[in-house]
């Protein structure tokens, strides 16, 4: 899981942690309800809580003597923030009378399930692996498959971190026959490489093998999300 403190571009004086406006009054707010969700953005959220994540973010840490709206509004412990494409974690702390808020950006992580359909009247073998595709190429899934034919099996389920990824299905079976230029022989194999992202809007790809190719799918999603009247309750989730 990719975790670091986030050291924003801030001037000299950022160093100190900050706070709302005194005179503001924290009373003024209401009882806000909890959003359940894993994933919130930021612009989503009550007022206030939006003024304590970009002080967090500008002065490193907010701190407060009283209410944390951001604590009452999602589940901290648990939670990812989305803010300006980036993804953060809030980390918050209590001392005496005083609760401090600091946010470290972290790239989410969600159990991800890869389903294998063999179309074909006959058996499959081969193998598949995923690799990230951020520059540092790491292989996050390298197995063989052996599939019935008319099947679908797992290939793999785990968690995985969001980002860019690029998966090659290589498997043992003919392909279909074709008439080809002369000169040229039919394959002794289907094979198929793709890209795919994995975020909060779309989850791993199927690999489906038919009679004439290996088709890489992707669900993508519009997700729920929470937001509040004057009142506190959540209108839309």
């Amino acid at each position: 899981m990719k975790r670091r403190r986030l050291l924003a571009a801030i001037g000299a004086g950022a160093m100190l942690a900050g706070c709302l406006d005194d005179e503001e009054e924290e009373d003024e707010w209401p009882e806000y309800e909890e959003c359940s969700h894993e994933i919130v953005s930021a612009s989503t959220l009550p007022e206030p809580a939006q003024d304590e994540i970009e002080t967090a973010i500008i002065e490193v840490a907010y701190e407060t003597d009283d209410r944390l709206i951001l604590d009452e509004v999602i589940d901290t412990s648990i939670t990812y923030l989305r803010t300006q494409g980036e993804y953060f974690r809030p980390d918050v702390d209590t001392s005496g009378d005083t609760t401090r808020l600091q946010l470290s950006e972290e790239t989410p992580e969600r159990e991800e399930i890869l389903p294998f359909e063999n179309r074909l009247s006959e058996d499959v073998s081969g193998t598949v692996t995923i690799i990230t595709d951020d520059g540092e190429e790491e292989e996050v899934v390298n197995t063989t498959v052996d599939v019935d034919a008319d099947d679908t099996t797992t290939v793999a389920q785990e968690d995985f971190s969001f980002g860019d990824y690029v998966i090659t299905v290589d498997l043992d079976v003919e392909a279909p026959d074709t008439e080809l230029p002369e000169g040229e022989e039919v394959d002794d194999g289907m094979s198929t490489t793709d890209e795919f992202t994995l975020d909060e809007h779309s989850f791993f790809p199927t690999v489906e093998v038919t009679d004439e190719e290996v088709i890489i799918s992707q669900d993508v999603v519009d997700p729920l999300h929470c937001e509040w009247n004057e009142e506190g309750n959540i209108i839309l989730e």
